[in-house]
């Protein structure tokens, strides 16, 4: 009977670093290696999604939505990034923030990113609309 020969598979599937956020509550953006069309434009993004548990909720997710984006024609890897803002009393400013990215990106975009199902609420009393945008398009 003849041996099967293993191979490895370079580069790595999976690279985890690192990120001091010191926050467990944060917004999170996944962006793919290729740009993807929107009926407005191109752009990386293609999820942004909140947690309050933290960054292993965010590789939960990478796990969750990894079919779908690598499936994209052309998109062979992805990458997280973390978006934070500073907590306010009694207000939930990680949900406001990733509403606020997601009207963004539905302004710039015309519409929401690709593994996104629905659409957030801004709130402009928290953040600045550059703000936003200038982070939106640092990762398009």
């Amino acid at each position: 009977m003849r041996r099967n020969t293993p191979s490895l598979k370079t580069p790595a599937a999976l690279v985890a670093t690192r990120v001091a956020t010191g926050k467990d509550k944060c917004c999170y953006i996944l962006a793919a290696n290729k740009k993807i069309s929107y009926r407005d434009g191109r752009s990386r993004i293609v999820y942004v999604g909140t947690t309050r548990k933290g960054v292993a909720r965010v590789a939960q997710s990478v796990a969750h939505r990894s079919t779908k984006i690598l499936t994209s024609w052309g998109v062979s890897s992805f990458q997280a990034h973390i978006v934070t803002c500073k907590p306010r009393k009694k207000k939930r400013s990680w949900l406001r923030l990733e509403g606020t990215v997601l009207t963004t990106f539905v302004e710039m975009f015309g519409q929401r990113p690709k593994c996104n199902k629905r659409n957030g609420r801004p709130d402009w009393d928290l953040f600045r609309k550059e703000t936003i945008k200038r982070i939106i398009e640092d990762l398009s």
